[in-house]
């Protein structure tokens, strides 16, 4: 009896023991810098990497890195039991936090545009961008509005000219020199081969000159700042100017949710350097990708020469670490990271890896 009673406290203390003992997180990962660099025979490192271990350092928590190939399928692995974390460069969304709760932020991001290099500017591509371009609303509206004063002041011109020797009365021959009057009179350039000679002539001239001179010089300096921002950065400079362009994304990522939201046309690829081969080899005008992660690619990766970035980040975005919905073990990581935050390591932590 005192045999039995023995062998039940000691496996009723040695189960309590076992209980207390921390049982090591899984925590997965995936190739995606400089937030995780994975490098054959090296150890796993990048800003994420880098910011876990000060989290777990403060927390002291055990755990081993489980390596998954892209966001989805680390994210997949924990949804399904195979992990109790995931973390790099994972995007928190409404989508998202429906299956998993996400930490703090560990870092704001947004989207970019990938191109090849622009090394001239063609009149082909002056007019696309003008014509074609949604970031060119303003020059549009200008444009439109020279034509039309243009048009109706040489028609006022000639109604009230008509008559007399330097306007013809026929209609298109006159409204033609009226128009043509208004343009050399608006420039400045006034050859004096056409001049009012009527008092409400003259008065109708002083009104066109008071009106289209302004309209003229913010045209013509609205067109001199297009014509310099396109051979400097090209004529791509939002999302909007890949409208009727073919846009490369990576398939399951926020690019390719915010190509579809803007209806651009759209072809998937599995990775980023799949998708910068087809863009040098023109299958697709432009790539959005993560920015962080386009910026890192341009400058350590042997498949980005001859591209380059807009640099005009949209679509900005929360990453954050993650984990199944009500995990306790979320409320241990906020508490470090928000010390490691407040103690300025963070800071330090993201100049090392974002300097560039």
């Amino acid at each position: 009896m005192r045999f039995l009673l023995s062998l039940v406290l000691f496996f009723s203390f040695s189960s309590i023991a076992l209980s207390d003992t921390p049982r090591q997180l899984r925590v997965a990962i995936s190739d995606f810098s400089p937030f995780v660099i994975l490098s054959e025979g090296q150890a796993p490192r990048g800003f994420s990497i880098d910011l876990w271990h000060l989290l777990a350092e403060q927390a002291q928590l055990e755990f081993e890195f489980k390596i998954y190939e892209g966001v989805q399928t680390k994210l997949d692995a924990l949804a399904n039991g195979e992990v109790d974390l995931a973390i790099g460069g994972i995007s928190q969304t409404a989508k998202r936090e429906k299956t998993f709760d996400f930490s703090h932020p560990s870092y704001y991001s947004g989207l970019d545009i990938l191109l090849l290099e622009q090394t001239q500017v063609s009149l082909f591509s002056v007019l696309k961008s003008v014509f074609a371009g949604g970031s060119q609303f303003l020059f549009k509206g200008l444009l439109l509005s020279v034509v039309i004063l243009i048009i109706v002041s040489g028609h006022i011109i000639w109604f009230a000219e008509k008559g007399k020797d330097s306007f013809s009365d026929n209609y298109f021959q006159g409204v033609g020199q009226g128009i043509y009057w208004v343009i050399v009179t608006a420039s400045t350039v006034g050859y004096g081969d056409f001049s009012p000679a009527k008092p409400f002539g003259r008065f109708v001239t002083i009104i066109i000159i008071i009106f289209s001179l302004p309209l003229f010089g913010i045209f013509i300096s609205e067109l001199s700042s297009s014509l310099t921002t396109m051979k400097l950065h090209g004529h791509v400079q939002s999302p909007t100017d890949l409208f009727k362009q073919q846009v490369g994304v990576v398939i399951n990522t926020t690019s390719e949710d915010s190509a579809n939201k803007r209806h651009l046309q759209t072809q998937t690829y599995p990775n980023l350097v799949s998708a910068a081969q087809a863009l040098k080899g023109h299958e697709i005008d432009a790539i959005i990708y993560d920015a962080p992660h386009l910026h890192y690619f341009v400058h350590h990766h042997p498949s980005a020469e001859g591209l380059r970035i807009v640099g005009n980040r949209f679509d900005y975005q929360i990453l954050a670490f993650a984990s199944l919905n009500q995990n306790p073990i979320m409320e241990t990581i906020n508490q470090a990271l928000l010390s490691v935050k407040e103690s300025g390591r963070y800071d330090e932590l993201r100049k090392v890896w974002f300097s560039q």
